[in-house]
């Protein structure tokens, strides 16, 4: 199976969204404040990681990017 490196990058803006939902709905039920401030900031970083993925993919030219097993993928 071939893979394109725009669909892994759009695999990791995936990852991404999901991740930085998964720290700001839990920040949402976390009493403690530092621990809700750093899940929240988590969360940040996670759409800050998305920012990059996307103007990465942006910029994507259409190599192909194999996998080194059958099934990774």
């Amino acid at each position: 199976m071939k893979i394109k490196d725009n669909e892994v990058v759009e695999i990791a803006i995936n990852l991404e969204d999901y991740g930085a939902r998964f720290f700001t709905e839990l920040a949402k039920r976390v009493k403690d404040r530092k621990l809700k401030e750093l899940l929240k900031q988590s969360a940040e970083e996670e759409l800050n990681h998305r920012r990059i993925f996307n103007d990465l993919l942006l910029s994507c030219k259409s190599l192909d990017v194999r996998e080194a097993f059958e099934g990774e993928f």
